[in-house]
């Protein structure tokens, strides 16, 4: 019997039973490693474990389980019952073809990753921000194109950078006037815009603000942009030679803050053994700047210069 409910959890794809029980995948906010699906207003997370088990997650119940939970929960099943309902699935009585789907289950992921993917997964994509317009970031920079669907809002108002490594969403950084943190049990990979394959730069910068304000400052339809949030991990440099290796026909400008960290990880970037010519470090001028201020530092002279026209006419 045992056996039989570990058969279950790993050969049951929750997806295929949930699009039987009419669920959609939601793909716009599905990864790799988690596939988000929703029924009406219900919505549920599906992943799959390191033991290759797969588990659900209920966004309005805020639980999960396996695949035994799943259907006891959506069909209201005794164990006895769900043993019955889920054996024609592996391979035991008759699966009807109504029944028969083949979607790919997630990629396997750890318990800290799944967490991460469930709460990033209730926030928001948004073009506006207060936070944001504080320090000097448009709001027509964050509805174009390049920037749409990259930035989110959560429950409590903050503003969210979801970060990516191979394997998908890894973690994100949370922001706001009087705070700034990392989303817990999550990891520093790359925050990114988007991208489009006629693209000619790339710039990396140490925060999702500076690389706002750089696009503000220096930007054209031909640059995407990186952040890496502050210190530069060990990861994260393998992530860059990814990047790089894969970019050899594309500038790539580390515009990084002048600051000692700053300079620091232009060092590191351009020591590594797949340096490429066409990496170049572009600092702000002044030292201890980062290019948010230098965004600041323009929009203030310019509103002096303005003031001072207007006064003298």
């Amino acid at each position: 019997m045992a056996d039989e409910l570990n058969r279950f959890k790993t050969e049951v794809n929750i997806i295929d039973y949930a699009v039987n029980l009419g669920y959609q995948i939601d793909k716009q906010k599905s990864i790799k490693c988690c596939t988000i699906m929703r029924k009406g207003t219900a919505k549920i997370g599906i992943s799959t474990g390191l033991d290759d088990h797969g588990v659900f997650y209920d966004f309005r119940k805020e639980k999960g389980g396996s695949i035994i939970d799943f259907v006891k929960s959506e069909t209201g099943k005794n164990l006895g019952q769900v043993r019955q309902e889920l054996r024609p699935w592996i391979g035991i009585g008759y699966l009807s073809s109504k029944q028969m789907y083949n979607y790919p289950k997630p990629l396997k992921s750890s318990k800290d990753r799944q967490k991460v993917v469930r709460k990033f997964a209730t926030a928001k994509s948004i073009e506006t921000h207060r936070y944001l317009e504080n320090r000097g970031i448009k709001q027509r920079t964050l509805k174009i194109k390049r920037f749409w669907g990259t930035i989110y809002c959560d429950d409590n108002g903050n503003a969210i950078f979801p970060h990516y490594d191979h394997d998908g969403i890894s973690g994100f950084s949370i922001i706001n006037r009087n705070y700034k943190g990392f989303s817990e049990s999550g990891e520093k990979g790359f925050w990114f815009s988007n991208y489009n394959a006629d693209d000619n730069r790339i710039v990396i910068c140490e925060s999702v603000i500076d690389a706002l304000s750089y696009h503000q400052l220096k930007g054209d339809d031909f640059t995407c942009y990186f952040s890496i949030d502050g210190q530069l991990s060990q990861k994260q440099l393998m992530l860059i030679d990814s990047l790089v290796s894969k970019n050899r026909n594309k500038k790539i400008v580390l515009a990084f803050d002048n600051d000692h960290a700053g300079r620091k990880y232009v060092s590191q970037i351009q020591r590594r053994k797949n340096n490429a010519n066409n990496i170049t470090p572009d600092l702000p001028d002044k030292d201890e700047q980062d290019w948010n201020d230098v965004l600041n530092e323009a929009h203030n002279y310019n509103k002096e210069i303005l003031s001072s026209r207007i006064g003298g006419s």
